[in-house]
């Protein structure tokens, strides 16, 4: 941004263009996965896609939004990425059609992703509420379509982790005969 101003200016609208639409795009792909770790991934894509746009705003709250969210995300990302590791080695599975139950065995382990969920997509009292806000507000004057497709994103990644938390923690137990075993 500081080294070529013009250039920005003028790459960055197509910037924003392909990065609501990648966001948005991860997002609904996320929603049809039926392995943990792959719908995670799409989880990820989407969210630097989110990043990418309020860099892409030019404003000064759109920025700032960027970098906060970049600092927040990667902790919570990172420590759901270490529960679905933790839940793939005790149950020898990723498909979470054949996960189920976890809550009962681990309930730390269902805890830490519900409260790292929550985190991700931002629900207020969050860090991740304030960067998405900082972002939607950077883009909200000269961009509102593109704020308002990266709200819907938004309630996609709140859909997809409370799904996923559901099926992996909640959900009955699993059918696999050697899952949930002790380690």
């Amino acid at each position: 941004l500081p080294v070529f101003p013009q250039v920005c200016q003028l790459a960055f609208p197509y910037l924003l263009s392909l990065a609501v639409l990648s966001a948005l795009y991860a997002a609904v792909v996320a929603l049809g996965q039926h392995d943990l770790r792959r719908a995670l991934g799409y989880f990820w894509m989407s969210q630097q896609g989110f990043l990418l746009a309020g860099l892409s705003s030019l404003t000064s709250e759109g920025i700032s939004g960027s970098l906060l969210h970049a600092i927040g995300t990667v902790i919570v990302r990172i420590g759901l990425v270490l529960i679905a590791t933790s839940v793939v080695v005790r149950a020898g599975t990723s498909d979470v059609r054949f996960l189920g139950g976890f809550a009962a065995r681990a309930p730390l382990m269902a805890t830490s992703f519900l409260l790292l969920s929550i985190a991700a997509i931002g629900l207020p009292g969050t860090a991740g509420f304030v960067s998405e806000d900082l972002i939607v507000q950077g883009l909200l004057r000269e961009h509102p379509l593109a704020a308002v497709m990266l709200l819907i994103t938004t309630a996609l990644n709140g859909i997809l982790l409370f799904s996923l938390f559901f099926r992996v923690f909640l959900a009955g137990s699993s059918p696999l005969p050697g899952a949930l075993k002790n380690h």
